[in-house]
């Protein structure tokens, strides 16, 4: 059949100013720090110079901010970091092509962020952090080249905590954080209508685990592991509650172990594994289908070998063949949508350097 085409010729115009002022003062006998700054952008997109088969989105972004952050270290063993921003940003989407279709808003954004690391033995630390975050829809969130239509979108905010341990050991370096954040309107592409959405109030929170390890360069390797708990704290999805509710595509077991190994000066071999759980399918946020994405396992090989200029590189990726699919969409009971992942593949590159 004819392939689909979206031809855009687009004119984008940006400004932007970025002032920033370091203060190094002293606390005691400590080397202190204060960052003062402030950020100013405009950008605008026209698309309406070119042809197009779909749409002509016009965009506008505008922000305001200004930000403060102090780092106090109080002795060789103990650090607090203080950092807040307020941001007031204006932003707009019109589809040139069709006038009804569009949004305007301006919102008034704070982010925070306390964080102190503590020495509890030579190199064993305890940190941890509190605060809040924020993103703001661009213009690509909220204007779908699919059906040139404009979703009306509010900025995604967080609440956010954090506490873990690191440590060095030999030649390793280890770490393990407790984490959790409450998520307001988390922008989340919805396949059902090929557009963005603003999810109902959510919550993350887990364990994160990694490691890595060195031996004298010749060998290194990494492991890190994810435990994580995706919820709806409140809200509905076609007039069904879905609090308490998985959220859709959050793998709750995620694993990757690898090493390398530089059997000769400039040639290296590297293998990877990489395990990702079972996950609800997107579109289930009623958690109703009764069925999940499978859990996958896949390993990778890659021989690397550098000759003057020269880097090749070799391998396969999927090595045992593995049948999986990352991506899948619940389309109505008991049916399910998704795109099998590549099978085995063999692959070569190679890039020189000029120097």
């Amino acid at each position: 059949g004819t392939p689909f085409r979206n031809n855009v010729a687009a004119k984008v115009r940006v400004w932007s100013i970025t002032p920033r002022l370091k203060i190094p003062h002293k606390l005691g006998e400590r080397d202190n720090e204060l960052v003062l700054g402030a950020d100013y952008d405009d950008w605008d997109l026209d698309s309406t110079a070119g042809p197009s088969i779909v749409g002509r989105p016009q965009a506008t972004n505008r922000n305001s901010a200004l930000y403060a952050q102090q780092v106090t270290r109080f002795s060789e063993d103990t650090s607090v970091s203080l950092g807040l921003r307020g941001q007031r940003v204006t932003y707009a989407v019109t589809d040139a092509a069709n006038p009804s279709a569009t949004d305007s808003r301006t919102r008034d954004l704070t982010a925070y962020e306390v964080s102190a690391r503590q020495r509890l033995e030579r190199s064993l630390f305890l940190y941890g952090k509190v605060g809040s975050s924020f993103r703001v829809p661009n213009v690509n969130d909220i204007y779908s080249l699919f059906t040139a239509s404009v979703t009306p979108l509010e900025p995604q905010t967080s609440r956010d905590l954090e506490i873990g341990f690191d440590a060095g050991a030999g030649p390793g370096r280890y770490r393990v954080a407790l984490y959790q954040m409450d998520i307001e309107n988390e922008i989340f592409f919805d396949p059902l209508t090929f557009s963005n959405r603003n999810l109902q109030p959510t919550r993350r929170y887990g364990v994160e685990a990694d490691g890595r390890w060195s031996a004298g360069g010749a060998l290194d390797a990494f492991v890190n592991y994810t435990f994580a708990v995706a919820k709806f704290r409140s809200g509905s999805f076609g007039g069904i509650s879905i609090a308490g509710n998985e959220v859709p595509l959050v793998p709750k077991h995620a694993f990757n172990v690898g090493a390398g190994w530089r059997f000769a000066q400039r040639t290296r071999l590297d293998a990877v594994l990489r395990y990702v759980g079972e996950q609800v399918f997107d579109g289930d946020e009623t958690n109703t289908f009764g069925r999940k994405m499978p859990a996958y396992t896949v390993v990778d090989v890659k021989l690397s070998h550098e000759a003057g200029g020269w880097r090749v590189d070799g391998g396969v990726r999927n090595l045992f063949n593995e049948k999986y699919f990352t991506y899948g969409v619940f389309t109505g009971f008991p049916t399910y949508a998704a795109l099998p992942a590549p099978e085995r593949a063999f692959f070569v590159t190679a890039q020189y350097a000029f120097r």
